[in-house]
């Protein structure tokens, strides 16, 4: 196990830890007469690379955020509104009512981008996809958005009321 001086782990170790445990089941399944390709291992440590919420369960928040509800305007009366879809200025004050990010230095994304792995291929390549502003209830939601900041800007995904930061 490398160490620095002093016996303390680096950044690195971890890395070469799971690269090491990758190559060990590699050639255990080749032992066993398997193809033992760390390609299925890179899909799944990969899978969060742009988004963090997956294809289908984004699929079933859209389709179930279809439906007619009620909601409260400003004054605190009762609106209908045709669906649960957000537009851009609704999504920003939901993000700031829960999260306390500046409404004026969010910019919400109508896109995200999914990981694809061919089966048996060691390449896996990204998509955009469409990923509209959805709050179907308090615990069930999905936001993509950015957060500019001094100077650079931040990555995130409101999904079900939680915050998670999102890696490109």
């Amino acid at each position: 196990m490398p160490t620095t001086s002093g016996g303390r782990r680096n950044a690195t170790d971890s890395a070469d830890d799971e690269f090491d445990r990758m190559l060990h089941t590699n050639q255990i399944a080749q032992a066993q007469g398997g193809h033992g390709s760390p390609c299925a291992e890179r899909k799944n440590i990969m899978s969060t690379t742009g988004t963090n919420m997956t294809q289908a369960d984004y699929d079933k928040l859209y389709a179930a955020g279809g439906g007619p509800r009620s909601t409260l305007d400003c004054s605190g009366n009762s609106v209908d509104k045709p669906n649960g879809f957000l537009t851009d200025e609704e999504a920003k004050i939901l993000i700031n009512a829960e999260f306390a990010f500046e409404v004026s230095r969010i910019k919400i994304l109508r896109e995200a981008e999914i990981d694809i792995t061919e089966p048996g291929s060691p390449y896996v390549r990204t998509k955009k996809v469409p990923r509209v502003p959805v709050n179907e209830s308090t615990d069930w939601n999905y936001i993509r958005f950015n957060v500019r900041g001094c100077a650079n800007e931040w990555f995130y995904e409101m999904i079900d009321g939680r915050l998670f930061a999102v890696f490109l």
